[in-house]
């Protein structure tokens, strides 16, 4: 009983919560972004303080859409999550990229050959190319099959919102391993600001430690697809506008 009285009170306060928008000129920008990675979103706190905001700048993902159409039928933090994986894909393909162009110049510490003849570096870049290609087309497929339920009307269901959530952070997490993996195959130039690897690791771990592509999304779509209760996930419970 007291685990239910919980849950009601927790979503009476986020059917209470609302997004706003003001100009930034109203609020107090503090200098908090001093991070690992992303240096360059300059990804602030704020303070606000006695700043009127009227209601048709303000909304809640609790609410029923406004506009009509499929897209404003989709999941709205999921689509977020979808949106914010293609950042890790990028950083990921860019690794790939730099280790190859360095693998053609770089002699290898033991072997004294280039790069690219080194077995090691080959199997890292094989695998690194199948997680980023796999985990793109995962996203891509989760994302076309919300699209093709949507726009004939339809409701994705529940495991179908929760492959949405997968998508992204699969697709997240596949992209760090293989940055990794590139970091790891170049070697002692991989440090250096001038490799431009560092940055990628360092920007990738950033961007996977959002919400919507954390690794504590793996066991919530488990739980969906197991038919468990979700009401108090953030599945159903910060992204769903169909309850109240």
């Amino acid at each position: 009983m007291q685990k239910q009285s919980y849950r009601s009170a927790a979503h009476r306060a986020q059917a209470n919560q609302r997004h706003t928008d003001f100009p930034a000129a109203e609020c107090e920008i503090l200098d908090t972004w001093h991070s690992i990675g992303l240096r360059g979103t300059g990804s602030h706190d704020y303070a606000v303080a006695d700043v009127f905001v009227p209601t048709n700048r303000s909304l809640s993902l609790r609410e029923p859409p406004v506009e009509q159409g499929p897209l404003y039928a989709l999941p709205t933090i999921a689509i977020f999550g979808a949106l914010l994986a293609a950042v890790p894909l990028g950083i990921a393909r860019h690794a790939i990229d730099i280790l190859v162009e360095l693998a053609g110049t770089k002699l290898a510490a033991r072997s004294r050959k280039l790069l690219r003849e080194d077995v090691t570096m080959q199997a890292n870049l094989g695998r690194a190319e199948a997680l980023l290609r796999s985990g793109r087309a995962f996203l891509y497929g989760a994302l076309e099959e919300a699209w093709q339920v949507v726009s004939e009307g339809s409701t994705l269901s529940l495991a179908q919102r929760a492959t949405l959530w997968l998508a992204s952070t699969h697709a997240a997490n596949t992209a760090k391993e293989a940055t990794e993996l590139m970091f790891s195959a170049g070697g002692s130039a991989s440090p250096y600001v001038s490799s431009g690897l560092e940055r990628c690791v360092r920007d990738i771990h950033a961007a996977a430690q959002h919400l919507t592509v954390a690794p504590a999304n793996y066991q919530m779509a488990g739980q969906a697809f197991l038919g468990s209760d979700m009401r108090s996930t953030p599945l159903l419970f910060t992204d769903d506008r169909s309850t109240e």
